[in-house]
């Protein structure tokens, strides 16, 4: 199924398609961090780009379980880190 289009509310001749881009550098919260097959409609005539709630919500659990493991990962490090401390 065609995904559907619509005119550009920037520039209006446009018409925004829907892309899906293999790997996406995305920003949120200051942050960046890769999204692997992002969905993002895109403007053929101005190239402007706009995301769905649900594509940004998708990024946002992308975004936390990134988090997530980089804390767990600095966690560890810390602990192994305490751990030899207490053996010297």
């Amino acid at each position: 199924m065609k995904s559907p289009t619509y005119s550009c509310p920037m520039c209006k001749p446009g018409i925004v398609t829907e892309l899906i881009i293999p790997k996406y550098m995305a920003r949120l919260k200051g942050i960046d961090f890769e999204v692997d097959n992002a969905k993002i409609d895109q403007c053929d005539s101005c190239g402007e780009r706009y995301f769905h709630p649900k594509e940004i919500r998708r990024w946002e659990k992308i975004l936390k379980a990134i988090c997530y493991m980089t804390a767990s990962s600095a966690n560890t490090t810390i602990n192994k880190i305490q751990l030899a401390a207490l053996k010297n």
